[in-house]
């Protein structure tokens, strides 16, 4: 009867929750729901909702639950209070800011598309979209800048110090310090707030340390 009524609960989301939900991340993530086999996203819908299990490496229910005040404590999953919203009232992730993500693609405002969803089928599209041969054939790797990559609850994020004009991958974070010692940074539009908090130091330390791991 429980999972009957949970997944009744889920029902008015469920397109949402498939568009947003990453059957490969879910799996990585949860080893139980991989060893038990079966499909990832009805163990979502039966579930993982309603535990806090995380549907994208994006939404972190503790994360939405901590910072926004409005967020249900336990009445019901935290993803369905995050859908509800074209504009949602909390963020899912550091590194997700909603509402810098929707100054940039102004179009999600304008069709009310909730700013993760939004961000999932662009993501999705380019995945699915073969580069033209003129843009495969500009692509050049990262050369000499000092490159590392650092793990932000379990979203990998690469990070390129040293300023330069040299072109680099569009989700590729580019830091550095300038002359008056102040951290400067090219950033996609929702991870911007989060590295506006950042020092350049404490990158530098985080960066080193997750290398030695």
């Amino acid at each position: 009867m429980a999972k009957l009524q949970r997944l009744a609960a889920a029902l008015p989301y469920w397109r949402k929750l498939r568009r947003i939900f990453d059957a490969e991340f879910y799996l990585r993530q949860y080893p139980d729901v991989a060893a038990a086999g079966g499909d990832p996203f009805r163990h979502y819908l039966e579930y993982g909702a309603s535990e806090g299990r995380k549907p994208h490496p994006l939404f972190e229910h503790d994360y939405y639950v901590l910072y926004c005040p409005e967020a249900p404590q336990g009445s019901e999953p935290s993803i369905f209070h995050f859908l509800k919203s074209p504009i949602p009232k909390g963020n899912p992730h550091p590194l997700f800011d909603c509402e810098s993500y929707l100054r940039f693609h102004p179009d999600a405002v304008r069709r009310r598309v909730n700013p993760l969803l939004h961000y999932r089928s662009l993501a999705v599209a380019a995945q699915n979209r073969p580069l033209p041969p003129q843009q495969v054939a500009e692509q050049r790797p990262l050369g000499s800048d000092c490159a590392a990559s650092i793990e932000i609850m379990d979203v990998l994020v690469t990070i390129v110090f040293g300023e330069s004009d040299e072109r680099i991958e569009e989700d590729v974070v580019r830091v550095w310090e300038d002359a008056a010692g102040i951290m400067q940074f090219i950033a996609p539009p929702e991870q911007q707030p989060f590295f506006a908090a950042m020092k350049y130091d404490q990158l530098r330390a985080q960066t080193q340390e997750s290398a030695a791991k």
